[in-house]
């Protein structure tokens, strides 16, 4: 079905809808928080892999190390595993609210985004291992040449990664048009790709533009709160260099304790701004999508 999609876009509108709405469905925040939770686990296993190293003897470390990144590499499967399925269940929770539907509980969102886990799963894998790889490479690459002209390369790459940014903030939307595609018109993992394709390339400038806001402006708030949190532990690594050893090693136990308490504080607050851009997103193809003249419930109207 061809929609007519040739419609007035209101940023303001959405993005007010999309605050209102991430902050009215904390479900939504512990559904993008679950993503990352191996990622928490690699915090401590990585401290306690270079405690190991440090103290192995007899060449023991190298045969742990591998286990380690055995590990590590789980952890990592696991993740993208978790994202895809908390990714649906964001993305179902989104589209219910949108349409007025009361169902929108933590069970039962992660019950009912099942049966579209294995498209989202395809879909993310397939848009993630061939344009995400690309921009992957290219962000390696930048950062090798920056290394090793001693960041003579990041100042002449700067064009680069200043057109790469939209570029980025595009293929997220891409991907969350994609998903939301997936769900609310019930479609195979190809034909999601195309109706995405087609409603993002027809408002690709609304797209780069509303994605650019979300991102900057969360941006902007967990940098203004994470940072005091991290100072702390910034200063204690800076001044074990000019410790004696034991101070040393009381600081950098100090400090592990110290990112043991705020890194979950830090994955907490990213999980809420992931959920406000993934609902911003979802939204905007929502709007887009949707054929001229059709009512859009507004959380106004859904409240008692």
């Amino acid at each position: 079905m061809i929609w007519d999609i040739d419609m007035n876009f209101d940023y303001g509108d959405t993005l007010k809808q999309a605050a209102q709405m991430t902050w009215r469905h904390k479900s939504f925040w512990v559904l993008m928080t679950l993503q990352m939770l191996p990622s928490m686990l690699m915090i401590p296993l990585f401290f306690f892999a270079l405690w190991f190293l440090e103290n192995s003897r007899n060449g023991v470390g190298g045969v742990w190390m591998v286990v380690f990144v055995l590990v590590l590499f789980l952890l990592l499967i696991a993740s993208f595993l978790l994202m895809a399925y908390s990714h649906s269940a964001t993305t179902l929770g989104v589209i219910r609210v949108d349409r007025g539907e009361e169902n929108i509980a933590f069970m039962d969102l992660l019950r009912d985004a099942l049966p579209f886990y294995g498209r989202s799963l395809g879909l993310i894998l397939s848009i993630q291992l061939t344009i995400g790889m690309v921009f992957t490479v290219i962000f390696m690459f930048i950062g090798l040449i920056s290394v090793v002209t001693m960041g003579i390369g990041a100042i002449c790459a700067q064009p680069i990664i200043l057109l790469l940014t939209p570029l980025s903030m595009l293929l997220m939307a891409f991907m969350e048009a994609a998903q939301t595609a997936l769900i609310a018109e019930n479609l195979g993992m190809l034909d999601s790709l195309k109706r995405a394709l087609q409603v993002v390339r027809e408002h690709v400038w609304k797209y780069v533009i509303i994605s650019l806001i979300a991102y900057l402006g969360t941006s902007i708030v967990t940098s203004f709160i994470s940072i005091p949190l991290t100072l702390p532990a910034v200063f204690i690594a800076m001044s074990t260099e000019s410790m004696s050893l034991s101070d040393s090693q009381t600081g950098m136990a100090v400090m592990f304790s110290m990112l043991c308490c705020f890194f979950p504080l830090i994955f907490a607050l990213s999980g809420v701004t992931q959920a406000f851009i993934k609902v911003t997103l979802g939204l905007t193809y929502l709007r887009l999508a949707r054929p001229a003249g059709e009512q859009v419930i507004t959380l106004e109207e859904q409240a008692p």
